[in-house]
């Protein structure tokens, strides 16, 4: 399944969900024959900002996130933290999915905006994420 994106993507979060939400973007993108560094960067508080660079790409304060010019992904593991992050992103804020190219899907899956759908995971059927 291909990834649709309109703008780069940036990762929220750099803890170990944000890094492998990482991965499966860049196997995502390869699938298309884009390079995930090439349009992606991580974000993270303001008060964590201490590395530029995290896999080789640019990490920014979330107070340099521009909606205008990124799409979310938001790789953060713990729900009660992942709300309050979403809660305190722009109004305007556009999510993006991804879906590993290994997952096995059948057609009665409907995958919803911000969604992240990790390698080896199969979706049966009447499910909505």
């Amino acid at each position: 399944m291909k990834i649709q994106y309109n703008k780069k993507i940036c990762v929220v979060g750099t803890g170990g969900f944000g890094r492998e939400t990482f991965l499966c973007l860049i196997d995502s993108l390869a699938a298309q024959n884009i390079k995930a560094k090439e349009i992606t960067c991580f974000m993270v508080a303001d008060a964590d900002f201490d590395e530029k660079m995290i896999m080789g790409i640019p990490v920014i304060p979330q107070s340099e996130f521009d909606p205008e010019k990124y799409e979310v992904l938001v790789g953060i593991g713990d729900s009660s933290t992942r709300r309050k992050v979403v809660a305190s992103l722009p109004p305007e804020t556009k999510y993006t999915s991804v879906i590993h190219p290994n997952v096995v899907m059948s057609e009665w899956v409907e995958i919803g905006e911000g969604a992240i759908v990790t390698a080896g995971t199969i979706l049966t059927c009447n499910i909505k994420i």
